[in-house]
């Protein structure tokens, strides 16, 4: 049953996992109070535990997750001892459910006490970097930029020397850094990373959609937002244009670099183009619900910008009036 539910987990269905972790979980207990296996039926049960935690977690209950990891985590300490492997990882675990929750110093004890035992074993994995990325998003959390910068710098060093350049993890934290770096005002080191994220991206996966997205939602947008649209419109443009031809039109992707595209060429002065992508952008945005209702607020936002620009004020305030009513809507 924990096999199954693992593999259901790792497909994202969280929903047909719970019961299934459930019931391995009850008869793991069963066969550990009734002695069979000694130490490695506790095990078992505290892998179940895990299994179910991270479950729960994942369907949004962090508060019914953390009683089980917990019971997981004093399980594997009383047999293991403090410095195994697996300890560790259900330390992470825990610290997860408990960022979750909102719990951040105690989350951040927990981070900081797992890094101490990765460094201090040598070890170099990507559960090190992990360790690294997962401390520095709480510190990103706690606005503790700087300290999060280092973190993200020294889990991106520990990934590249065992994936490489063009692994997909590297390239998350390349992104990773850059959003630390903007945080900070670091404009000149940010427009170094996202260029280097684009020429990484080119060479592993020319035509892959990730390219499109880093150029049209990545540089691109981070050009335009430096006021750069004439440097940007030709980098938003290929990426539209891969995006469109790699996914499904109603791909959040696509529907953002659309919307993006349009934002540049707006500015640009190319009113009518831009009006055609900003409304099909909103549109659609708007459409695809709750999930993506603050980006259908920015694309608003942009429409509302491009009919001050095009001096048709009557448009503007129609769409203000719209983007005022959907910041009140729950969820905004």
């Amino acid at each position: 049953m924990s096999s199954l539910g693992a593999l259901l987990w790792g497909d994202r269905n969280f929903e047909a996992a719970e019961p299934l972790y459930r019931e391995a979980l009850d008869m793991s207990r069963r066969l550990a109070e009734e002695g069979a296996d000694g130490p490695a039926a506790d095990l078992r049960v505290a892998a179940n535990l895990v299994g179910l935690g991270q479950t729960l977690r994942d369907l949004g209950k962090p508060d019914s997750a953390e009683a089980i990891v917990r019971e997981a985590l004093e399980i594997r300490r009383r047999l293991l001892g403090d410095d195994h492997p697996d300890v560790t990882k259900t330390k992470s675990n825990l610290a997860f459910v408990l960022r979750a929750r909102g719990e951040l110093d105690a989350a951040e004890a927990l981070y900081r006490d797992v890094i101490v035992t990765r460094r201090a074993s040598g070890e170099m994995s990507q559960e090190f970097s992990a360790s690294l990325n997962n401390l520095a998003y709480l510190l990103m959390l706690k606005q503790e930029y700087s300290e999060a910068e280092t973190l993200y710098r020294e889990a991106l060093s520990v990934h590249r020397s065992i994936y490489g350049e063009g692994h997909l993890q590297t390239q998350r934290l390349m992104s990773n850094l850059a959003g630390v770096l903007y945080d900070q005002g670091k404009y000149n080191e940010i427009e170094t990373v996202l260029r280097e994220i684009v020429r990484v991206e080119r060479e592993y996966r020319p035509a892959g959609p990730g390219l499109g997205n880093y150029l049209a939602t990545g540089l691109g947008r981070f050009l335009a937002q430096r006021g750069r649209y004439a440097e940007a419109e030709p980098i938003v443009r290929e990426g539209l244009g891969i995006l469109e031809r790699e996914l499904e039109p109603d791909h959040r992707w696509v529907l953002n670099a659309r919307v993006e595209f349009g934002a540049c060429l707006g500015k640009l002065g190319r009113f009518a183009e831009a009006e055609r992508l900003l409304l099909q952008g909103y549109e659609a945005l708007l459409a695809a619900g709750p999930r993506q209702q603050r980006n259908a607020q920015e694309a608003l936002e942009h429409l509302i910008e491009l009919y001050e620009s095009w001096n048709r004020v009557d448009k503007a305030d129609a769409y203000r009036v719209e983007l005022a009513a959907l910041r009140d809507t729950p969820g905004a």
